[in-house]
């Protein structure tokens, strides 16, 4: 069968997060941001290798589109580098729900698109396709686990009628 992809994340790789978050902030009045300050992933790979460079990120709720702002730390090579260099700033990845990750995996192989990375959230697999030579981005699909859809409802529902107080909040707030 043959569905559209239904993209509800767009994500920037930033070199200062605070300082991203505050233009989202007072440009767009996008927020509140929710940050994590120390992402892990288990079983992390990076095209077939072992990784874990150190990654704050900052999720915000824009009408139906949720963005993503990631600050990696160094310069080891990642999903993040492979586009986006060292101290600056660029669009990286849209991201979306898929209801079978390996099967999607699979499938983008067959079109000759190589997976750049892979790991897991707990139960939530997680995969970057390098769509960059179709499309001139990154795409992220995960699957849907109870744990992840609460936590993007929750931040989703803290943007309806956000008034500007408290613009950056532990992502500890979105979780039940």
């Amino acid at each position: 069968m043959f569905l559209p992809t239904q993209f509800m994340q767009s994500a920037w790789v930033v070199p200062d997060l605070e300082e991203a978050m505050q233009r989202w902030i007072d440009v767009y009045r996008v927020g509140p941001f929710f940050i994590n300050h120390d992402v892990k992933v288990d079983n992390a790979r990076h095209r077939g290798r072992p990784t874990a460079p150190p990654i704050r990120i900052a999720l915000a709720q824009a009408g139906p589109l949720q963005i993503e702002l990631i600050e990696q730390g160094d310069d080891q090579p990642s999903i993040y580098r492979d586009s986006v260099p060292f101290g600056t700033e660029g669009f990286h990845h849209m991201a979306a729900f898929v209801d079978d990750v390996p099967g999607e995996i699979a499938r983008y192989r067959a079109m000759g698109v190589e997976l750049a990375y892979e790991g897991f959230f707990g139960e939530v697999h997680v995969a970057y396709l390098d769509t960059r030579a179709q499309m001139g981005i990154m795409i992220e699909l995960f699957n849907h686990r109870p744990v992840m859809d609460d936590m993007f409802a929750r931040i989703a529902e803290a943007s309806v009628g956000w008034d500007g107080s408290r613009p950056v909040r532990d992502v500890s707030e979105a979780f039940g």
